[in-house]
């Protein structure tokens, strides 16, 4: 299945990654510890936790970034970013860890968001102040200089660096057409998808919010972008991702 945008399948680097070190857990079992900071603390691609028995798979844009945080305290396993180990998928997950998490008997979870919308998030974080200036070593990433609906037909036939961003469908449906078994949360439900962590954990989860593009939004044209026959195929798509309802 051809979707637009990066590709589902994500590079999983040796096991001796620097995101990635061993460190015993009070269980005995093996823990990890990134490497890799931001301005907000430890960047994550994956948690889990086996104690809770859930495994947690950062999906870009959908406010994985608070999620993450408030996720860390409880659990036992921490994958960090690096440029080899970003948002690593399901897919990505089971071909570094094999079958370590279904035996354990635990849930795989992610949050999923509306395709425009997450294009629309991406187009906004582009346009920060930063990007502008002309030394920046990601200025080809910036987006100020144009409409959302020209980043949509970049990003369509991939024509340009500000354009290659992927989104929920990318995440959750390999190459080979299969959607990754999971639970889905739509990003519009976090405060059902806190309250079932809570359940899970046994401890109040505390979200931050963190990583905002900046405001406000941008008026867009949703119909007109709705009607093209390459928006239509991502929505096919992403319609196949079966997500939790409460």
């Amino acid at each position: 299945m051809s979707v637009f945008g990066l590709s589902g399948a994500t590079s999983v680097g040796p096991r001796g990654n620097p995101a990635l070190s061993a460190r015993p857990c009070a269980a005995g079992r093996l823990g990890t510890r990134v490497a890799r900071y931001h301005r907000f603390g430890p960047c994550f691609t994956v948690l889990a936790s086996f104690e809770h028995r859930f495994v947690f798979l950062c999906n870009p844009k959908t406010g994985t970034t608070a999620l993450e945080h408030a996720l860390d305290p409880h659990c036992e396993v921490r994958v960090g970013k690096t440029p080899n180990w970003k948002h690593l998928n399901y897919f990505a997950v089971k071909a570094l860890f094999g079958e370590t998490f279904d035996n354990a008997g635990c849930d795989y979870v992610t949050v999923v968001r509306d395709p425009l919308d997450t294009l629309h998030s991406w187009y906004r974080y582009r346009q920060r102040r930063a990007l502008r200036q002309p030394g920046h070593p990601n200025r080809a990433r910036f987006t100020g200089d144009i409409s959302f609906e020209a980043f949509v037909g970049e990003w369509i036939a991939q024509s340009s660096e500000r354009a290659r961003v992927g989104i929920s469908v990318n995440f959750c449906i390999s190459p080979a057409d299969e959607v990754a078994p999971a639970l889905y949360w739509r990003y519009e439900d976090l405060d059902n998808l806190k309250a079932w962590q809570e359940d899970r954990i046994g401890a109040e989860v505390t979200i931050p919010f963190k990583n905002r593009s900046p405001e406000p939004p941008q008026s867009f044209d949703r119909d007109a972008l709705l009607a093209l026959p390459e928006i239509q195929n991502v929505y096919d798509a992403f319609r196949r991702i079966p997500t939790v309802t409460c």
